[in-house]
């Protein structure tokens, strides 16, 4: 981090401005070697332009702060006595500080306002395989819209399920957000759909009318699933990419399925790709 080298022995300098606009240091003694192990320095250090400058008492001490603009480090070069030396300091560190600190503040950020804080749909693990798993899920109580764009979340209709728990219902209740939100893309068999799962503490009979007609309360019947979980972010290609693989384990373990896919998403929008949770889920007969 820090790289010293002793010029020459010298009693005084003085700084005189180049062409270019750059300071150097020009010793008045020390001998043609030492300038030209000093202009070596110079040339290596690729100096363009001063920070800062300032001279000590009777010139015996000169301090000169230099930005080099191919490595982006800052040089300061100091006279004291009879010893010239250059430090190079890199901020290098710095960043990789500051990243650190990013990246832990990223993280705690997503553990206190994503998935972690909201109620999960039930379900049962039946078998796991790597990133596959076979799920009993019981009924679920949806809201639901319709939807053309699961690979972008269908932006539209997430805001008029969310109105709808945020209180644009006959009640005017207000009812907790949960994970995951369901989507099935557009199919011979039926129309594209979003859906938020209700939570288990609203029973059926007691979960408000929607004010928005495009909302309906539907039922999930329950059943077994095979699902697939990835991280990363939704697109068509990536989607259709995942449940390809779903279909090949599901026909590798010989069991029956349905026509139709569904995704799951559990993370906000702001969630980094690394740490987002998707899934492919498809119904077994």
């Amino acid at each position: 981090m820090v790289e010293g080298l002793v010029l020459s022995t010298l009693r005084e300098t003085t700084l005189r401005r180049q062409p270019g606009g750059g300071l150097i240091h020009h010793p008045d003694r020390g001998g043609q070697d030492a300038w030209k192990r000093y202009r070596a320095v110079l040339r290596r250090a690729r100096m363009v332009r001063p920070l800062r400058a300032g001279t000590g008492n009777g010139g015996a001490r000169i301090s000169t702060h230099v930005y080099n603009s191919s490595n982006r480090v800052r040089l300061s070069c100091a006279c004291t006595g009879n010893l010239m030396v250059f430090r190079k300091k890199s901020h290098r560190m710095v960043l990789l500080a500051a990243g650190a600190v990013l990246m832990i503040g990223l993280y705690f950020g997503w553990k206190f306002t994503a998935r972690s804080s909201y109620e999960a749909a039930d379900y049962t693990v039946i078998e796991q395989e790597e990133a596959f798993e076979i799920r009993d899920y019981p009924d679920l109580v949806l809201a639901t819209t319709a939807s053309r764009t699961p690979a972008q979340g269908g932006e539209g209709s997430f805001r008029q399920l969310f109105r709808f728990i945020s209180g644009e219902n006959t009640q005017e209740q207000k009812i907790s957000m949960t994970v995951p939100v369901f989507m099935q893309a557009d199919s011979t068999e039926s129309d594209g759909q979003m859906s938020f799962v209700l939570p288990q503490k609203i029973a059926p009979s007691e979960v408000p009318a929607p004010t928005n007609r495009a909302v309906r309360i539907t039922r999930r019947e329950s059943g077994r699933f095979a699902v697939i979980r990835f991280s990363g972010r939704m697109s068509k290609s990536i989607l259709e990419k995942q449940e390809a693989e779903l279909r090949q384990w599901i026909e590798f373990k010989g069991l029956e399925s349905d026509a139709t896919a569904e995704f799951a998403g559990y993370d906000p929008p702001w969630t980094p790709g690394p740490l987002r949770r998707n899934e492919v889920l498809i119904r077994l007969e």
